[in-house]
């Protein structure tokens, strides 16, 4: 699924780079290992899955916040919402806001499971994203993602400089 929407994004105009080729197969690996591990815990009660799940956004956006200012590339859906930014001028939460929802949709006609909790993150990313990118003065829409050509020519330069 990420493969097919950073194809989208780069039919779109948005390059791919090295970070984006790590969020869609090293990303993967690392959640079945928390898994595996059972370091997160089943929430039984409401309000206690309800924290776990605004913590995870909020996480989920000063992560988001810390790999793109690398640029060394977007993940699949932050590709796709800075490709929207540009060409809608609408704020990255928005459009991320707007690239979860349609992903929730397809999930959802695909016979995915759809909660309060998948529909709270959905629609609440967007607005920590605005949130935090604001207060860390931080547009992603601004920066270019360095693609993997670029990469691979800094480390040839990095290599006959040493």
């Amino acid at each position: 699924v990420g493969a097919a929407v950073i194809a989208i994004a780069y039919f779109c105009g948005e390059s791919f780079g090295l970070g984006t080729l790590a969020n869609i197969f090293v990303c993967p690996i690392f959640i079945d290992i928390l898994l595996y591990l059972n370091w997160v815990p089943l929430f039984e009660r409401f309000s206690t899955g309800l924290a776990a799940l605004l913590i995870g956004m909020e996480l989920l956006a000063l992560g988001t916040w810390m790999y793109m200012k690398s640029t060394l590339g977007s993940g699949p859906r932050d590709a796709l919402m800075v490709v929207l930014a540009r060409k809608t001028h609408r704020t990255v939460g928005l459009c991320r806001a707007a690239v979860e929802v349609v992903i929730v949709w397809i999930g959802w006609q695909l016979g995915g499971q759809v909660g309060i909790g998948t529909i709270v993150a959905a629609v609440g990313v967007g607005s920590l994203f605005n949130l935090n990118f604001a207060l860390l003065r931080f547009n992603p829409a601004l920066l270019h993602q360095e693609n993997l050509p670029e990469t691979l020519q800094r480390f040839r330069e990095r290599k006959t400089i040493a």
